[in-house]
């Protein structure tokens, strides 16, 4: 991936993960450790590994649990998330800089939009994916889901199409996305995968990092030099 022109007069749009990005644990996982019956875990690393698609693991695990459970769950979240250093001001930032901020989770929306709820005045669009209690246990739907993304960030993304892409996130859950974007910051395991695939990237830990990166370009957002993919690293 080559830096993208940022001579052009497009505006930036930010599409950010959820769930260990924006957060500083991944809040699918916490909710499997509380709330799923012995066994989940099996299905999580077969989703990391590949052996099983996002859409098909993750509906597979909240399938695990009842839906009468669904108000603990979101008091649960209320609870235990923790704001990855920097969040707050990263909005405030894009904000300021008019980038549009759309937060697109491979999350589900019960308990992502609760969650989100205090930075909703900075927020443009909320994507997540769409659950179902009509039946004893939660079921999940996906109307921007693909073969293997319970929600497809590059499809979503594509409803943007006279912009700059800026992905940020963390984990097999972005791949479609950061394939698709012009600048991708990427942390923990989505940094693997993405020197698997060979794709550039910038790897950040806090969103202050993020906002020093955007602001190095000469009074353009953006343009650091990315982290390239190590050739000799293996599919």
């Amino acid at each position: 991936m080559g830096k993208p022109d940022l001579s052009l007069a497009k505006p930036l749009t930010v599409f950010c993960d959820f769930d260990g990005t924006i957060t500083e644990k991944d809040m699918i996982v916490k909710i499997c450790e509380q709330f799923c019956p012995p066994g989940w875990e099996t299905i999580k690393d077969q989703i990391l590994s590949r052996q099983k698609t996002v859409r098909q693991g993750v509906a597979e695990l909240f399938a695990m649990i009842p839906s009468s459970k669904k108000q603990e769950i979101i008091a649960y979240g209320k609870q235990v998330v923790r704001w990855r250093a920097g969040f707050q001001e990263y909005l405030e930032f894009c904000k300021a800089n008019g980038i549009r901020f759309i937060v697109c989770s491979g999350g589900i929306d019960f308990f992502v939009e609760p969650v989100m709820a205090p930075f909703a005045a900075w927020i443009e669009k909320l994507y997540t994916i769409p659950s179902d209690f009509s039946g004893p246990m939660i079921q999940l739907r996906h109307p921007y889901g693909c073969e293997s993304e319970g929600i497809c960030k590059a499809r979503v993304m594509a409803e943007y199409p006279e912009t700059i892409q800026i992905l940020i996130g963390d984990s097999i859950t972005d791949l479609h996305g950061a394939r698709a974007a012009n600048l991708v910051y990427a942390r923990n395991g989505l940094k693997d995968y993405l020197d698997q695939d060979k794709v550039s990237y910038h790897p950040f830990e806090t969103f202050f990092e993020i906002i020093d990166s955007l602001k190095s370009f000469e009074g353009q957002p953006c343009q650091p030099h990315a982290h390239r993919a190590n050739p000799s690293s293996k599919n």
